[in-house]
């Protein structure tokens, strides 16, 4: 006979990963059902939990009692066939955190939760046999299925009789939408999940928690180097994050190299462009005292230019650099040399 595991509450406050640790080895790889009602919770306790059941020998039937909502939805697809009632909700939605701090604070927590939102849609895709990209849009609108809606968007595999049927699908939506917010207010006010998403990110395909370096291993007592090849292949999904993340500073930074460059087109328009397709930087020594030496000459030749006319020359060196021509030319040369083509 299977065993039974409750999944009841909120995760990471009633569901505990290490609760679920305890059930699966008193079941010992038989067979198990998983009974879901929560309306989500803590981020980093649910990948937690998620891999505790991936890595599970045994078959696993999760079956959505009530409500699986955020967190407990991804929990849920984890197991060989997901069960709901006729009366069932479900709903998927992004991510989401309780921050506070500086633009930096901000800006690191929404590339955390965007990283996030990727692969949960990667798993949702694996599950319904869809693309991403069509998860990720019913996560951005905060999607709510009821019965058989759930089956038919390909979470679930099977529909169970609730024998309830008086059941009102609005108000059944209703009641779990207020059970939804009334989780969220109380985790908002306990403060209970501090730091989660960091630690979700680093562990999102790790069965067991490392150490706050991802780039590190514990091997008893001994610490272990892994190369960021070893990293790729053996935790592809924190990999992706620490990807996304870096690809995002990298760019940032790119372009105001870039942008730095161009401040000196009028000047030395040919030496701009190879130093942006050389990668070089306006702080280079060499760089730096060609940019000064032709601006110097650009001077000398409107002086010249003056004397010759009587004219007195206007001084560009502080507007846009170039006119509207050239700079349409020099960015989609820009753009060339940074996509990599000749």
């Amino acid at each position: 006979m299977a065993k039974t595991i409750d999944l009841t509450g909120i995760i990471g406050w009633d569901i505990l990963a290490s609760d679920i640790k305890e059930s699966l080895n008193e079941a010992n790889g038989d067979d198990i059902i998983i009974n879901v009602s929560s309306t989500g919770g803590s981020v980093y306790e649910g990948i937690e939990i998620f891999n505790r059941l991936k890595e599970y020998s045994g078959k696993i039937t999760a079956r959505i009692v009530s409500v699986a909502a955020s967190m407990a939805t991804v929990i849920a697809i984890v197991a060989d066939e997901v069960q709901v009632y006729d009366n069932s909700v479900f709903m998927i939605h992004n991510p989401w955190s309780f921050s506070m701090g500086d633009y930096r604070d901000m800006k690191k927590t929404a590339d955390i939760l965007g990283a996030l939102a990727d692969l949960i849609a990667r798993a949702y895709a694996k599950k319904t046999k869809s693309d991403k990209g069509l998860m990720r849009e019913m996560m951005d609108s905060e999607s709510w299925f009821f019965g058989s809606e759930i089956k038919d968007a390909g979470f679930a595999d099977v529909v169970l009789d609730s024998e309830e049927k008086e059941t009102d699908k609005d108000t059944t939506l209703n009641d779990a939408k207020i059970q939804f917010e009334a989780m969220m207010c109380k985790v908002k006010n306990e403060n209970r999940f501090e730091n989660d998403l960091e630690k979700a990110a680093a562990f999102f395909n790790n069965s067991e928690p490392k150490e706050k370096n991802d780039n590190i291993t514990q091997k008893g007592k001994e610490r272990v180097q892994m190369t960021p090849q070893e990293i790729k292949a053996n935790h592809p999904e924190s990999f992706a994050v620490i990807e996304h993340d870096a690809m995002a500073r990298g760019k940032d930074l790119e372009q105001k190299r870039v942008n730095a460059h161009l401040l000196f087109i009028d000047v030395a328009k040919d030496d701009v462009l190879k130093n942006i397709k050389n990668g070089s930087s306006v702080q280079d020594e060499d760089v730096h005292a060609s940019y000064v030496l032709a601006g110097i000459r650009h001077k000398e030749a409107q002086a010249i230019a003056a004397d010759n006319t009587g004219e007195v020359p206007t001084d560009t060196s502080t507007e846009e650099p170039g006119s509207d021509d050239e700079k349409e030319a020099t960015d989609e040369q820009v753009d060339a040399f940074l996509n990599g083509k000749k």
